[in-house]
């Protein structure tokens, strides 16, 4: 989805016709990288997720998820029973405010502005304010602080550097050329870039499951194939180990072989017999003899 400074325009221009001097009567978080915030002429969708920040009149409900991170919280505590002032968009950029106008309880009036940054994956949102107009400026909170090229809570905010005009800036699109509403087209667009993209990350997950299995049972099948092997010489194994044990003054420790004669055959023909150097006689003898007994006991299993 692209948001160019025109369309924000457009969208900010009709939600500023539909939202200033409302109440705002709740926020809640949609989802973990978008508000509601709901008065009583219409709800507004800001969402910073990158690649997709935007903001618009919402004609959906949509869901709503617990408020477990801090900006919306914050929001939530800052400008739930607000009168929303004003609303627009930087002329010729993608940025857009909403400020906010609320009595506090000492009597105070205090105002928050709602800046949202729509420059592609750096979008953002920040909640600024104080009490009085000295720091009316004054970061309190960021949506993806992360992401805040250097602007941070506490401290004054500063807008970023205009973007690239091939990045972020594009009014060649006249907005809404049918007459339709700005953000119902902004909102179907983005739905269908995000079904999409939902489908995609289930397929990338579908597709990343089915390389494990596949991995698991290539691992499998050759595990089962040496475990085959084993079987299938088991009575050698069985054999070297009894060798060995009648020749064990003829093995040499360190030795990687010996050479016996095979005494089940008529000829006595001689046979070459592995060792490990690395252990002593007596534990060669005792592998042979083990992975003899393993081999025949799982050997109708493994046939199976």
């Amino acid at each position: 989805m692209r948001l160019t400074a025109s369309r924000l325009a457009a969208v900010a221009a009709e939600a500023s016709a539909a939202l200033v001097g409302k109440i705002v009567r709740r926020v809640r978080e949609r989802s973990p990288d978008a508000v509601v915030i709901e008065t009583s002429g219409g709800a507004l969708l800001v969402f910073w997720h990158p690649g997709s920040a935007r903001l618009h009149l919402l004609t959906a409900e949509g869901p709503t998820v617990a408020a477990a991170s801090q900006f919306p919280q914050k929001l939530r505590a800052d400008v739930e029973g607000a009168v929303v002032r004003a609303l627009a968009s930087a002329p010729g950029d993608r940025i857009a405010e909403v400020e906010f106008e609320r009595d506090s309880e000492d009597g105070v009036r205090l105002r928050r502005r709602l800046v949202l940054e729509a420059f592609g994956t750096r979008g953002n949102v920040f909640l600024l304010g104080g009490r009085g107009d000295a720091d009316e400026s004054r970061v309190i909170a960021i949506a993806r602080p992360r992401s805040a090229r250097g602007r941070e809570v506490g401290r004054p905010y500063l807008p970023p550097p205009s973007p690239p005009p091939s990045d972020d800036r594009d009014d060649s699109v006249a907005p809404d050329s049918d007459g339709g509403s700005p953000s119902l087209a902004l909102e179907i667009e983005a739905l269908a870039e995000e079904s999409a993209a939902g489908i995609e990350s289930r397929r990338a997950a579908v597709a990343r499951s089915v390389r494990v299995a596949v991995q698991r049972l290539t691992s499998r099948h050759a595990a089962l194939e040496r475990d085959l092997e084993d079987a299938i010489l088991a009575p050698r194994y069985r054999a070297f180990g009894e060798w060995l044990r009648a020749s064990f003054a003829r093995i040499k420790k360190g030795a990687t072989e010996v050479i016996l004669e095979d005494w089940s055959d008529p000829e006595a023909r001689p046979v070459t017999i592995p060792l490990d150097p690395a252990v002593p006689p007596a534990e060669n003898i005792r592998r042979y003899f083990q992975k003899a007994k393993k081999g025949a006991a799982g050997e109708p299993v493994i046939r199976k």
